[in-house]
């Protein structure tokens, strides 16, 4: 599938990049642009970007259905997918993505952290690990925009509920 959209890697070369990544920086938070249905993809190719994402524990993902755009080659290609077949794959990836970025999130429990402080409030101080975790902390006098601050993750400082 990979081939087929002109990109210069496939699965396994993904898979050594991931490793790799994590070989020197083992809390890696991975994202990726991932589309569902382009023209031509199998049931087996679908199972192949499963597979990558399952593997690759990505903490962000955007998963999107390919929309064909005028004047493109995809768009003439053969082998077009149905909507509700994409809406289907992207919605399955969607529903893992979920489970991934939650185990990853509670993977970093009782980590040493650290967030550049974006933004204050009364009382909160939030921004990103280094990981690119948006948190938010109970606020310090010191806390100053631009200055990174030191923590014990928790996954109560997540502001997204939903990746708890």
């Amino acid at each position: 599938m990979l081939e087929s959209m002109r990109r210069g890697y496939d699965k396994a070369r993904i898979l050594e990049a991931f490793a790799l990544i994590r070989s020197f920086y083992t809390n890696a938070a991975i994202s990726a642009d991932i589309i569902c249905g382009f023209p031509g993809e199998t049931d087996g190719d679908f199972h192949d970007t499963y597979e990558v994402c399952e593997k690759g524990q990505l903490l962000n993902a955007h998963i999107f259905p390919y929309s064909p755009r005028r004047n493109t080659a995809a768009a003439a290609m053969d082998g077009q997918i149905p909507a509700e077949i994409k809406k289907a794959r992207c919605d399955e990836l969607a529903a893992l993505h979920s489970e991934t970025r939650k185990r990853f999130v509670n993977s970093q429990t009782g980590e040493n952290a650290r967030m550049l402080i974006e933004k204050l409030s009364e009382g909160k101080s939030f921004g990103h690990t280094e990981n690119y975790i948006y948190v938010s902390l109970p606020r310090q006098n010191r806390d100053t925009v631009g200055e990174i601050r030191e923590f014990i993750f928790d996954p109560d400082y997540v502001i997204n509920p939903a990746i708890k």
